[in-house]
């Protein structure tokens, strides 16, 4: 019997401008138990995104193109825009060579990065 090929760092790469929220909990469910899914920040470092769902209800943020975060404080989590509109909520976060953080004090280090524009990050 054949056996399925193994589950490469490409396979867990998120392309939020093709992919849907759902799209991308639906990858999650099948391959983060062996790869966490990874995007990288605008600084070139790989993002691990842990502990996602899709989001509902933001139209007070306005249209956003796919790819931008940012951090709603009523919810304590990361908002990233995805196709068609979706929006995926992160809780947890690990940037490439740093410790996996909860979304508020992620967000609070991006910030002193100096990465965010106009209270947004650009993502992968």
């Amino acid at each position: 019997m054949p056996r399925a090929s193994a589950i490469s760092a490409s396979d867990a790469l998120v392309y939020f401008t093709s992919q849907t929220a759902t799209d991308i909990v639906r990858l999650s469910r099948a391959i983060s138990h062996q790869r966490p899914l990874t995007t990288t920040m605008p600084n070139g470092r790989t993002l691990q995104l842990h502990d996602i769902s899709v989001s509902r209800g933001h139209d007070d943020l306005g249209p956003t193109e796919p790819g931008w975060a940012v951090y709603s404080p009523h919810a304590r989590t990361i908002l990233m825009s995805c196709a068609d509109g979706e929006w995926l909520s992160v809780q947890k976060l690990k940037t490439q060579d740093r410790a996996l953080l909860a979304a508020k004090e992620w967000w609070n280090g991006v910030k002193g990065l100096g990465l965010l524009h106009e209270g947004r990050l650009r993502l992968g």
